[in-house]
């Protein structure tokens, strides 16, 4: 009975925090919504940080397992096409959202830990996807794996920053969807091997989609 009213009140509090946001949700209102009392609540928390501490590394521990899972279960040209199908989607940027933005700014310190701590996995993920793809033989076998690792990190989270309200820019903004097809691009060219590049698009010439044109980049 303990840990079922704990799953509850984290269920019912993530559902309230990403809704609303954590700063217009109260310990009342997340009693409420779960049917349970102040004093049963405070035998599990002793402050509401510490609800959001829970609720976030609950959200890690769900991101940690979906990479694992989703890197597990394809090879790297399926990955990579996967992964662009994502990009022409627009989800593979971190969405912004009312939760996030309330904890970045009443509990920055929480944000900065879950920040280092999604930052991680993300590093790590990659890390063993392009040492996957090397080892597959649809990676080059030439690249510099840490420099390579380090520049798609800067740039994929120098693109989230972009679309964020804290980044000034001047001008037209790109669109969303331009950006993801670039990003892709670049980790394309960047990583495919002769090999990488043939089987790449023959995946998606299968899919229907029509392959990328090599020739111009294989003869420079």
């Amino acid at each position: 009975m303990m840990q079922d009213n704990k799953t509850r009140i984290l269920s019912e509090a993530e559902a309230l925090f990403k809704k609303r946001g954590v700063r217009d949700v109260s310990i009342d209102d997340i009693c409420r919504q779960v049917g349970i009392s102040k004093r049963t609540f405070y035998q599990y928390y002793g402050q509401k940080e510490d609800l959001i501490v829970d609720v976030i590394s609950l959200g890690i521990e769900k991101v940690q397992k979906d990479m694992d899972e989703f890197f597990d279960a394809h090879d790297a040209v399926g990955a990579l096409l996967c992964i662009s199908e994502l990009a022409t989607k627009k989800v593979i940027f971190i969405q912004k959202n009312k939760m996030a933005e309330d904890i970045k700014k009443y509990y920055p310190g929480t944000f900065e830990k879950a920040t280092k701590s999604r930052s991680k996995i993300t590093k790590d993920s990659l890390s063993a996807f392009i040492a996957k793809g090397v080892e597959e033989g649809y990676f080059r076998n030439d690249i510099d794996q840490h420099a390579t690792l380090k520049l798609m990190m800067l740039t994929h989270f120098g693109m989230v920053e972009y679309y964020s309200d804290d980044f000034v820019t001047s001008g037209k903004k790109i669109s969303r969807k331009a950006m993801s097809n670039a990003f892709i691009d670049m980790i394309r060219h960047m990583l495919l091997s002769p090999k990488g590049w043939e089987e790449f698009d023959r995946r998606k010439t299968a899919l229907g989609d029509v392959p990328a044109d090599q020739s111009e980049v294989q003869d420079k």
